[in-house]
């Protein structure tokens, strides 16, 4: 008989959660969280600042107004993060803050692998057809190109859902099952 090696302990150690000042992002920061202080695991936020994509578009302008637009991706980046900071402050999870700069999707996964995180946790407005389509989403972007597992958190929805909106269900049982 031949040694079989088990797997790699599943534990999550490790819980990276991008945001990016949005209350979707803020929702998903105070869930990962509360499962990182469950989990006695270390937490780890980031926000991407955009840059290549500023500077792409500014390619004829002045350095002084790219430098302008940059040091205001570079405020918004660290006002996101103390928004996430602050409201996850009374959970009693201590976290590290990181800004990363380029193409949001790449750099998340990139970080994420870099910093051995175990897990990305992070919100999604949940948007379909066409505003997903403009607007992109960095969510999905982020769980098609990890390895890791990717915990996608939507925001709190205000809409009252009816028992009309679905059939009803039936509960099958093992061995009921013809």
């Amino acid at each position: 008989m031949t040694d079989v090696q088990r797997p790699a302990d599943p534990a999550i150690t490790h819980i990276l959660v991008p945001v990016d000042g949005s209350g979707c992002a803020l929702h998903a920061c105070r869930r990962a969280a509360e499962l990182a202080r469950r989990l006695e695991a270390r937490l780890t936020l980031c926000c991407v600042s955009d840059d290549l994509r500023t500077i792409s578009t500014l390619v004829a302008t002045s350095q002084d107004v790219v430098g302008e637009f940059l040091e205001i991706l570079a405020v918004e980046a660290r006002t996101a993060l103390r928004r996430a900071l602050a409201e996850i402050d009374d959970i009693g999870v201590p976290a590290e803050a990181w800004i990363l700069h380029g193409v949001p999707v790449a750099a998340i996964v990139a970080f994420a692998s870099d910093t051995g995180a175990d897990l990305v946790a992070m919100g999604s407005h949940g948007r379909s057809g066409i505003p997903r389509l403009v607007l992109g989403s960095v969510a999905e972007g982020v769980l098609r190109t990890s390895t890791l597992p990717v915990l996608i958190f939507r925001e709190p929805s205000t809409e009252k859902h009816s028992s009309t909106q679905y059939l009803p269900q039936e509960r099958v049982l093992p061995g009921e099952v013809a």
